[in-house]
């Protein structure tokens, strides 16, 4: 289970892991490699801030039964705005977790008479 607060640094990009993940001011985007799987056997599901990405795949071939999987778990920064997160699947693999982050709030100072 992996668990990501805030991200200060990018990772360096992986094999496993082609591009990682990124914030801005604006934007929090999440980059996963699951191009050895179907579209249909990627499922991405939110409870609270939290994010689950999880894959599976099953083959039986000339009597030999393979399976492979992909679990991966992610606490979301407060700041990004979780209505606004857009799984996006592209042309090679890597599936992308968009989401907006809410602009911070600035607080008015009050002086005590």
């Amino acid at each position: 289970m992996l668990h990501v607060e805030a991200l200060k640094k990018s990772p360096p990009a992986t094999t496993e892991n082609k591009a990682p993940a990124t914030k801005d001011d604006t934007k929090f985007t999440l980059a996963l490699d699951v191009s050895d799987f179907k579209p249909e056997e990627v499922d991405v599901k939110v409870y609270g801030h939290e994010l689950s990405v999880r894959a599976r795949q099953e083959c039986e071939e000339h009597g030999f039964f393979t399976a492979r999987q992909f679990n991966r778990h992610f606490v979301l920064p407060r700041e990004v705005d979780m209505d606004t997160l857009v799984p996006r699947l592209a042309k090679d693999g890597v599936l992308y977790i968009e989401a907006d982050k809410r602009p911070l709030r600035q607080l008015d100072i009050v002086m005590e008479k």
